[in-house]
């Protein structure tokens, strides 16, 4: 008899889903006012509402080449990354099917570019407050991820 623990979904009688793993990776791009507050690039995506810039990796590229990319595609800017912040793992059904997505965060400082360089992903690319982040995103995960980011930029104050 082959063991097999179970599982969630045998304990509600439903089917067991496989689950397809995903990866992805991203950036909190901020920058400075003469004040020393900060500001984070959001993005506005039909469907999703406001979130993070990320994106999942092209063939044989890193997270961190990954996340400066996507940054830079989905709003028209460039950034250094600074640190790691956080990878996020949370699941969601597609089609019918499970999906176990890993997210890996980055700080990232804005270095150039101009927000209306973004490419169609996003329909709005916008600098906002932590304060007004926290309140516009969407998702709790990447309120999270926004979260840590201000911790982390409190810190170097």
């Amino acid at each position: 008899m082959d063991y097999r623990p179970w599982t969630v979904d045998d304990l509600c009688g439903l089917p067991s889903m496989t689950a397809r793993r995903e990866r992805a990776a991203g950036g909190v791009l901020y920058r400075r006012n003469g004040k020393g507050s900060a500001k984070i690039a959001v993005i506005f995506r039909r469907g999703r509402g406001w979130c993070l810039p990320k994106g999942k990796p092209e063939a044989r590229e890193v997270p961190r080449r990954t996340a400066l990319r996507e940054v830079r595609e989905e709003t028209g800017l460039n950034g250094a990354i600074e640190r790691l912040l956080v990878t996020t793992k949370y699941q969601f059904t597609r089609g019918g099917e499970r999906v176990d997505k890993r997210v890996t965060f980055y700080l990232m400082r804005w270095v150039d570019g101009d927000t209306d360089d973004h490419d169609d992903e996003a329909e709005e690319v916008r600098w906002l407050s932590i304060r007004g982040a926290l309140r516009k995103i969407a998702f709790a995960t990447e309120r999270s991820v926004v979260e840590e980011a201000k911790r982390v930029l409190e810190e170097k104050r």
